[in-house]
């Protein structure tokens, strides 16, 4: 099991390469990109630079198979969830990796026809826990696929500026055996409502860090087998809200809670973050993450524990 961390470790320590050779090309006094227009950047450095130095380029030679790759990465992942590398309280170690892939990309014959067709992707998240120094590696795995809406403009209520829509179905495991396995289905639906910067870029507040403060209350339904873990709905419930605020390009806090099916049991957790650049680390296009757990079921197979957590460490996306 120890195998499995070195993976998972040596992805992020991967990601974080990436991040830092994209950061390079950012000056510390812009403000902090996200994950998905750092790659762009890096996409378009590489494409130009390949070109320049080699205006003859054989398809099939290696350079331009590197320099379509990351087109192709560019063109149809995305950050999903908060990915992050978190160290203190016991099981001391905590590794978050998440991305998503967009079926079909936009700006294609077929998002013309039909625009919300790019609405659909596949989402995977990987949660591992451990203690450094033991074998064993606590690892939950989602899978989903989902519907995202485009961003919209809206002013339903006083002060909103911004509405998306996400839904989808999310299988979530622990790949255990035996009286450790863990497993559930569930289907579920996320209005998100922002207020203040929405984040669109035709007013220049995305641009310019602007304050926000975005609240998403979700709902869900479990369905097909959950005998190995029966009773999750009394810890885990059908529901929870998340809620993130601060300045784009600067300080956040993300808060995400929920109370099981009797509300005597439930869950809390709170991540503040903060970019590296303005800290004077230019080539660091990474945060400042600590994070702060409360309640039960921070891992899937201990979802019926009780535990409070604080970790620090560093974070790609948050």
């Amino acid at each position: 099991m120890r195998s499995v961390g070195v993976v998972v470790a040596a992805v992020f320590a991967l990601l974080i390469g990436l991040s830092a050779a994209s950061a390079q090309t950012n000056p510390s006094e812009q403000p902090a990109q996200s994950p998905h227009a750092l790659i762009e950047s890096q996409t378009t450095m590489t494409t130009t630079a390949a070109a320049a130095m080699q205006p003859h380029v054989d398809l099939n030679d290696q350079p331009h198979v590197e320099a379509s790759l990351v087109e192709f990465i560019g063109a149809h992942f995305r950050a999903h969830e908060p990915m992050y590398l978190l160290y203190g309280s016991s099981p001391d170690t905590k590794l978050q990796i998440s991305l998503k892939y967009q079926f079909i990309s936009d700006g294609g014959p077929i998002t013309k026809a039909a625009p919300w067709a790019s609405d659909f992707y596949f989402g995977y998240t990987q949660t591992s826990l451990w203690e450094i120094g033991s074998d064993s590696v606590d690892t939950t795995f989602r899978p989903e696929l989902m519907y995202l809406s485009k961003p919209r403009k809206a002013n339903w209520l006083a002060g909103m500026s911004r509405f998306d829509l996400q839904a989808g179905m999310k299988r979530e495991s622990n790949g255990q055996s035996g009286a450790d396995s863990r497993g559930l289905n569930i289907a579920y639906i996320s209005p998100i409502l922002t207020f203040g910067d929405d984040a669109m870029g035709d007013d220049g507040g995305g641009a310019g860090g602007g304050f926000f403060v975005a609240v998403a209350p979700r709902v869900w339904a479990y369905f097909g087998d959950t005998s190995e873990n029966p009773d999750i709905y009394q810890y885990r419930g059908y529901g929870d809200v998340s809620l993130v605020a601060g300045w784009r390009g600067g300080f956040q806090t993300a808060v995400s809670g929920g109370f099981g099916n009797d509300w005597d049991k439930g869950w809390l957790e709170v991540d503040f973050s903060y970019p590296l650049q303005k800290l004077g680390l230019r080539d660091l296009g990474m945060y400042l993450h600590a994070q702060v757990f409360t309640g039960y079921g921070e891992s899937l197979l201990t979802y019926n524990e009780s535990t409070t957590t604080f970790r620090m460490g560093v974070s790609l996306v948050r």
